[in-house]
Parts: structure tokens; C-alpha cells; sequence
């Protein structure tokens, strides 16, 4: 397992969006994506929820949100 960081603060909409699904597309199997982002993200939660892949809030907000998805996370 691995824990790979993309951080997308700053970046205008829809940018965060496309590279974090892209980033999710690319993990390994039980890897795990760290987000760290701006603003809650809140389409990016609809997407991943469609597409099942699981994920969770480790930071809301102070100021920025870090999002940690993959189904990694079910290891731990």
C-alpha cells in the first residue's frame, strides 16, 4: 500500500475535480490518494459515491480540506 499527495489548492474550477478523478483512476489497488484542497469538494464526494470508491475527511477545513480516498482505506 501506498499514500500518494495531490494537492490542488488554488487551482480554478473544474481542475481539482479532473486531476483528483484522474489521480483515483490511477491508484493501485489498495492504494490511497490524499487530497488536500482548498474547499470541500463537494462534487467530488457525488463522484466518488457513484463510483464507490471509499473516502473520508481528515481535515475540514482549517483552512484547507484533506481528503483521503481509495480503497486502502478499507485496510486500515
Amino acid at each position: 500500500m501506498r499514500e500518494i499527495e495531490l494537492d490542488v489548492r488554488g487551482k480554478p474550477a473544474p481542475e481539482p475535480l479532473i486531476l483528483a478523478m484522474e489521480a483515483v483512476d490511477s491508484l493501485g489497488e489498495n492504494d490511497i490518494l490524499r487530497l488536500v484542497v482548498h474547499r470541500e469538494p463537494h462534487m467530488l464526494f457525488a463522484e466518488l459515491s457513484e463510483k464507490r470508491v471509499p473516502w473520508k475527511i481528515a481535515e475540514r477545513g482549517n483552512p484547507d480540506w484533506v481528503i483521503r480516498i481509495g480503497k486502502g482505506l478499507l485496510l486500515e
